[in-house]
């Protein structure tokens, strides 16, 4: 069986500062299963985490995810492939 994750839980994974993050941590540990997410939830969540400073565009360098591709690749963690 599958899992479902939305935005709030990815932001939450994906970021260290928000506060939900702890607690995003630990559900991420006792998950077994892949994690879904369509893709207007990983585009919302990008969204967010460019509006943290952890998406950056222009190829800069930064903390977390620089490109629509490496989220993607980050994304299959979750059991979601955006290039199938």
């Amino acid at each position: 069986m599958n899992g479902i994750a939305d935005t709030d839980y990815l932001v939450a994974l994906a970021n260290s500062r928000d506060g939900h993050h702890g607690w995003a941590m630990r559900v991420s540990e006792q998950v077994t299963e892949p994690l879904l997410a369509c893709e207007p939830v990983l585009a919302e969540t990008v969204f967010h985490l460019r509006n943290a400073g952890l998406v950056l565009e222009n190829g800069r360098s930064g903390r977390a995810l620089k490109s629509f591709r490496e989220w993607c690749a980050w994304a299959r963690l979750f059991g979601h492939d955006l290039y199938r």
